[in-house]
């Protein structure tokens, strides 16, 4: 299953927002390092989908798609040079297919800052440079690799000299501190850094961890509205969210949590938000089985076809596949039953190649 690792800098949130995340019960400490080993759980994505075509089929089990949570300890500067078991913490880092970068921006005196000072762009930037300096000794060996093939080979053929000018143009990038997840590559020139794995190339997602009162107020704090300036320019997927405050609501009973938002015009959501940008960030889409025992969201990579989405189910789904029938999901709702939807053409066989589609009703065949 795709993942995605929570990261940042010491006492910013991350295990608070994994507990939040996933419902697990995490070591949260005032202190570097609470964490060591990640902690992984899943979260449930909230999809109104699923439960209007539990409806449709009255079914007695519903069960969402999930997302699968790595909560990574807190990076610190040099830690590419192994400052605070950086080492061991990047290579965690390398795991995780995207990165939940959180950022911290509530005040509080009891937590403690690694710095002391609230600077959100200057502690993304910290974290960015480590991932960008353990990438460089990545891309160091690498290119040391390929003029030492194309030395032993004694030619210079046209494909070796463009991947290596390309490799030293993200060594350049990378020295230069620029944001090298937000490169538009071509084909080639993803299967050229594919296999190195960078780290600041995955794909991030940053969460800014406010104060409650700043989740409605943004304006009201100078380095926030920076950072977020900043992260606009640079056209960073971001989302603002009081971890303290929504963790808080998880304990509350439903008229206190009605009464508490309501006096602080708070919706306290943010989090459900957070679980689905992750999912598209990891490139998922969703398909649906259901019938009167259960509707069920499978996450399945865009892209994948048929016979793929039917191994997520059951391997012997993938083997003996026959073909798929499918029904959009718009397309079944405007029909009082699956019948009508039949009866009026709107489900398609289809065979092992059909590239599904998210909000696809499947139903698979298989001997």
């Amino acid at each position: 299953m795709l993942k995605a690792g929570i990261i940042g800098l010491p006492n910013v949130g991350k295990s608070s927002l994994f507990s939040l995340l996933t419902l697990n019960d995490v070591v949260i400490a005032n202190y570097p390092f609470a964490t060591i080993d990640p902690n992984i759980g899943i979260a449930s994505v909230n999809d109104s989908r699923l439960k209007a075509l539990a409806k449709f089929f009255n079914s007695k089990k519903v069960i969402p798609a999930i997302v699968k949570f790595w909560d990574i300890a807190g990076l610190v500067q040099d830690a590419s040079e192994g400052a605070g078991l950086g080492n061991k913490f990047l290579a965690h880092i390398r795991e995780a297919n995207v990165l939940i970068h959180i950022v911290r921006s509530f005040s509080n005196k009891e937590v403690t800052h690694v710095h002391e000072n609230l600077n959100p762009l200057w502690d993304f930037q910290i974290i960015y440079r480590e991932l960008s300096l353990a990438d460089l000794v990545t891309i160091n060996k690498h290119l040391a690799y390929l003029k030492k093939m194309q030395h032993a080979q004694n030619s210079m053929d046209s494909d070796s000299f463009q991947q290596i000018e390309f490799i030293s143009k993200i060594k350049q990038l990378l020295n230069d501190q620029k944001l090298i997840f937000q490169l538009n590559l071509s084909k080639q020139e993803e299967e050229w850094i594919r296999p190195l794995n960078l780290l600041s190339y995955k794909k991030m997602l940053v969460v800014i961890n406010v104060d409650a009162a700043d989740s409605v107020h943004l304006s009201k704090n100078k380095p926030l509205t920076q950072f977020i300036d900043y992260l606009t320019k640079e056209k960073i997927n971001y989302l603002t969210i009081s971890i303290e405050y929504e963790l808080a609501l998880r304990k509350m009973s439903q008229s206190e949590k009605e009464s508490y938002q309501e006096e602080f015009c708070l919706k306290g959501e943010d989090h459900l938000q957070l679980i689905k940008k992750t999912h598209q960030l990891l490139n998922l889409g969703t398909f649906f089985t259901a019938g009167p025992v259960e509707t069920k969201a499978w996450s399945f990579v865009k892209g994948s076809n048929a016979r793929t989405c039917s191994g997520l189910i059951h391997t012997d789904f993938a083997k003996g596949f026959i073909r798929c029938e499918v029904i959009f999901y718009n397309s079944l709702l405007e029909f009082n039953s699956e019948l009508d939807s039949r009866n009026a053409g709107k489900m398609a066989s289809v065979g092992q190649d059909y590239k599904v589609q998210d909000g696809d009703v499947c139903h698979f065949l298989f001997k």
